[in-house]
């Protein structure tokens, strides 16, 4: 049986949204303001950008 293919950079653009959607909620709730924003910002492309370079690594290795 033939696995679908995992387009990693569908992969990371929607990690990114969900991510920069839930900032957007913790925002919205009052969870999180002021200086604690400047360093939320940057985590969903942190996130997407290592589930990335994960999802290349464990391709390349399936590929071996």
């Amino acid at each position: 049986m033939k696995r679908h293919p995992v387009h990693i950079g569908h992969l990371v653009m929607g990690l990114a949204f969900l991510c920069i959607v839930g900032v957007w909620g913790l925002v919205q709730a009052g969870a999180v303001d002021g200086w604690d924003i400047r360093w939320l910002l940057p985590l969903p492309w942190l996130i997407a950008g290592a589930a990335g370079l994960i999802a290349v690594a464990v391709g390349s290795l399936r590929r071996r």
